[in-house]
């Protein structure tokens, strides 16, 4: 805090002492908000007269969306915080008059996970979005009927202001509310998502059809997200590159086999694998295997065998996993996010892109790569380089990009390769392979380029 009250031995404490400590505290975490987190213009700029630091715009923290468990038809919003500008007290506090007009960034907080409902439209065809909004709000609360000096009377005092039992909330708390705003129910394909009420900020959207049953992360066809962040929502970044492995697979998932060539390794020998959040890029050799045996990761030879979900909830098949694979490590887990799975990364207009917010606030985006030129016959060959832009461009940077070939069919997934070339946080130009050995089928080998960024 930047003020302090000074006091006395002896001195007769006023109430505004101890109330003017509280204010300077929340004016000093303030100003550090709004160092830290910057201020995001909105172009109203000096060209208008409006110092840059009265266009401060909402962020979050935490307030992650994710499906129940087990999935239903309604999301759970985890614990978190929202910061906005706001008057310091625009209503007495305390005493008659204490208020301050000023503007100073607060802290508004959302101490338990919520859960928010959701019915699908009723009409057959059509399909609905949902938007989770956040908001800032001051709360008077906690009330009882406090206890007042009697001046004529000090051995009686009196109950309430004047004697008169009236309860008086003892805290002005500072709330993050979340509630979910829904947009128009419309011909599947047509709908459109709503945009956030005034004073609110916009973090994820909800997308349900007619006749749906349950929400997780991926819907179950078409490839269109259950669950995906609002365009530009306020969360604030993270410092820092999340941590990226990268090795390979000899053999199967499931034959014990090490990962090979594990970089960077770990220099802690006790580690049995990668830390909480971090990535994991792995080329597999063999990536089916029968049913009955368990899929598993081996990330030092002799250590721990470290299990495989999906990232998205389904359960996990042999035919999920392709040549390529992006793991992301949760609590000791790794978890599948780019599963190969027919439609699964398709968008149901076929452009075959999309995001998603990872566990450990990083955005994963995905793009199909474009159809290869090369029609069929002998090999190999590549086509030019090609430029493919990322759906949305990264805010802060693109910290890793990794070109997977996905929905192939055993025979022809030999066929077709990517190469990245580079990458930066608008996109990345990429060089189509087709490797020999026979007619080359485009249709059904589709190759995607996944990148995580900020």
């Amino acid at each position: 805090m930047s003020d302090r009250k000074v006091v006395y031995p002896g001195q007769q404490l006023p109430a505004r002492a101890i109330l003017d400590n509280a204010k300077f505290g929340l004016i000093g975490l303030g100003s550090l908000a709004r160092a830290l987190f910057g201020v995001r213009d909105d172009g109203m700029g000096s060209s208008t007269g409006v110092p840059l630091k009265e266009s401060f715009k909402p962020v979050v923290a935490g307030l992650q969306c994710a499906p129940t468990t087990p999935a239903s038809l309604s999301v759970v919003v985890s614990p978190g915080e929202i910061y906005v500008q706001e008057a310091v007290d625009s209503s007495d506090f305390g005493i008659s008059g204490n208020t301050d007009a000023h503007t100073t960034i607060k802290q508004g907080i959302l101490a338990d996970a919520v859960t928010l409902p959701i019915t699908p439209p009723a009409t057959a065809g059509y399909a609905q979005y949902f938007l989770i909004q956040a908001t800032y709000q001051n709360l008077d609360t906690d009330s009882f009927v406090v206890s007042y000096v009697n001046h004529a009377n000090p051995q009686m005092p009196f109950s309430g202001p004047g004697g008169t039992g009236v309860a008086q909330p003892t805290t002005r708390k500072g709330l993050c509310v979340v509630n979910l705003k829904a947009g128009a129910a419309a011909a599947s394909g047509s709908e459109v998502a709503p945009t956030p009420d005034v004073g609110y900020a916009g973090l994820w959207l909800i997308r349900v059809s007619h006749g749906q049953t349950e929400i997780s992360s991926y819907s179950t066809g078409g490839g269109l997200a259950d669950i995906k962040v609002y365009p530009n929502a306020p969360f604030i970044p993270s410092f820092g590159a999340p941590r990226i492995f990268s090795g390979t697979i000899p053999g199967s998932l499931t034959d014990g086999t090490p990962i090979g060539g594990l970089s960077p390794a770990f220099h802690d020998t006790g580690s049995n694998a990668p830390p909480h959040g971090s990535l994991v890029s792995l080329s597999i050799q063999i990536p089916t295997w029968a049913v009955g045996d368990t899929p598993r990761l081996q990330f030092v030879p002799g250590g721990a065998y470290i299990p495989i979900q999906r990232f998205d909830g389904f359960p996990i098949s042999s035919g999920d996993v392709g040549g390529s694979a992006l793991f992301i490590m949760d609590n000791g887990v790794a978890k599948l996010v780019n599963p190969a799975v027919p439609g699964r990364w398709e968008s149901s207009g076929g452009a075959g892109s999309g995001s998603i917010l990872l566990p450990n606030g990083y955005l994963l985006q995905w793009i199909k790569g474009p159809d290869m030129t090369h029609a069929g016959g002998a090999g190999p060959g590549v086509d030019p380089t090609q430029y493919i832009p990322w759906p949305t461009s990264f805010n802060e940077a693109c910290y890793a990009a990794f070109p997977v070939t996905v929905n192939a069919a055993a025979s022809t997934v030999a066929d077709r390769a990517i190469q990245l070339v580079d990458y930066d946080q608008y996109g990345a130009n990429i060089i189509n392979q087709w490797m020999g050995g026979g007619a080359t089928d485009t249709t059904t080998v589709a190759a995607f380029v996944f990148a995580i960024g900020k």
